[in-house]
C-alpha cells in the first residue's frame, strides 16, 4: 500500500511538469497565431516609448523548464488581464483595428494561459501592474487623464507584441531532446 502511494506521489510530482512540457512542444502554433493577430490588428506600431522599461532580466533568467512554464503562464495571464481591462475600460471604442481580430487575439491568449497555468512570479506581476497603471491610468503633464485612449491602446499593443515575441523565442530555444526525455519518462511511468 505504501509503495502504491509513493508511486502515485512520485508520478504526480514528475508528470505535472512533464505534461506541461509536452504542451510546450505545441506552443509554437498558438504563439504564431497570437503574434500574427497582434501584427494585423493595426498599422505600424507607435513610436511612443513605454513608460515602463522592458524587463529583459526576467527573460534572461528563464532558462530551466519549470521557470519557463511559470514565466510563460504568468506573462500570458498578465497580458490577458491587461487586455480584458482595456476591453472593459474603453469598450473598444477607441481602437483603430477591427474588434474581430482583437477578440480572436484575446481568445488565443486565454487558451494559451489556460493550458500552461503554474506558479506566480511576483516581479512579473509588479511589472504588468506598473505598465497598466502608467498606460491606462496615465495623466498628462497637466494632471488630467487623456481624452483620447487611442495612444494607450497603441502603446499596449506595441509592448504586448514585444512580450509575445520574447516568449516565443524563449520557448523556441528549448532543445528537442528535452521533449524526448519527458516523453520517455512518461512512457516508463505509464508502463509501471
Amino acid at each position: 500500500m505504501l509503495k502504491g502511494i509513493s508511486l502515485l506521489f512520485f508520478m504526480g510530482v514528475v508528470l505535472s511538469p512533464g505534461l506541461c512540457c509536452d504542451w510546450l512542444a505545441h506552443f509554437g502554433h498558438l504563439s504564431n497565431q497570437s503574434l500574427s493577430l497582434i501584427r494585423i490588428m493595426g498599422g505600424p506600431l507607435t513610436n511612443q516609448q513605454s513608460p515602463v522599461s522592458f524587463p529583459k532580466e526576467l527573460y534572461g533568467r528563464a532558462h530551466n523548464v519549470d521557470f519557463q512554464l511559470a514565466f510563460l503562464r504568468d506573462s500570458l495571464k498578465l497580458i490577458q488581464r491587461l487586455w480584458l481591462k482595456l476591453f472593459q475600460h474603453d469598450e473598444l471604442s477607441s481602437v483603430t483595428w477591427g474588434t474581430t481580430n482583437t477578440e480572436h487575439f484575446l481568445m488565443t491568449i486565454l487558451r494559451q494561459h489556460r493550458e500552461v497555468k503554474r506558479c506566480v512570479n511576483r516581479k512579473l506581476v509588479k511589472y504588468y501592474l506598473t505598465l497598466e497603471r502608467r498606460t491606462l491610468h496615465q495623466k498628462v503633464s497637466t494632471g488630467v487623464m487623456p481624452a483620447n485612449r487611442t495612444e494607450s491602446w497603441e502603446l499596449i499593443r506595441k509592448v504586448t507584441q514585444h512580450h509575445l515575441e520574447q516568449l516565443h523565442m524563449l520557448v523556441a530555444k528549448r532543445q528537442p531532446w528535452e521533449n524526448f526525455l519527458w516523453m520517455q519518462l512518461l512512457l516508463l511511468l505509464y508502463s509501471l
